[in-house]
């Protein structure tokens, strides 16, 4: 998928806002921004979105509050604080995964799957949020729907069955309107991670 925008860098001029639009400032390959667009892919919220360097985590919760029609984080104080629980130790999956990544250590990916064992446990419905994707499940994909990059470290998510709801869920986010209408092709994916082991990062690969 071609889009045709490149990445605004410094001394690029800024296009001009447009009327009652919500603008989206991203980096195409942003596991973060790639939470808030499919918070707004959920939500289906119009936006313009515009291709930056982020240095920053975008702030998905403060979407769920500006747009409270089709709530992503559940009422309940409990679930809602249960379900934070699983986003904040995501940050043991994301440190694996970016150990893996630009590692050869033979461990790494070994340290990936029993960072995966948590999630495996605690998914006990069709998704982290219940019967349909909530919150949580948004927060944690993007890093997921990255796992056939790292097909050639020799990381296959359940390749030894012992990942099996794990593997269900990707399955069904995969069908989840939200992540295909933000989805950036795998084999698009592959060639960006193969110029970020380069030392040559292109954020405007197709």
């Amino acid at each position: 998928m071609t889009t045709g925008q490149k990445h605004l860098k410094s001394g690029s001029e800024c296009p001009p806002l447009k009327e009652n639009q919500l603008r989206l400032y991203s980096m195409r390959f942003c596991p973060f921004v790639r939470r808030v667009k499919l918070v707004l892919a959920a939500k289906n919220i119009p936006y313009e979105e515009i291709f930056i360097n982020l240095n920053d985590e975008p702030e998905c919760n403060y979407l769920d509050d500006l747009y409270p029609e089709h709530r992503l984080h559940p009422v309940d104080p409990y679930l809602k604080a249960k379900q934070q629980v699983l986003i904040d130790r995501h940050g043991n999956v994301r440190s694996a995964f970016y150990k893996l990544f630009g590692s050869k250590e033979q461990n790494a990916v070994e340290d990936l799957k029993q960072s995966l064992t948590f999630y495996e446990e605690a998914l006990q419905d069709k998704f982290f949020g219940g019967s349909k994707p909530a919150m949580v499940d948004y927060m944690l994909w993007p890093w997921f729907e990255r796992f056939p990059a790292l097909k050639e470290t020799g990381f296959v998510l359940n390749a030894d069955g012992k990942l099996p709801k794990l593997a269900n869920w990707c399955k069904e986010m995969q069908e989840n309107d939200a992540v295909r209408k933000t989805k950036v092709p795998d084999d698009v994916v592959q060639k960006f991670t193969h110029t970020v082991q380069q030392g040559k990062t292109d954020y405007d690969v197709e």
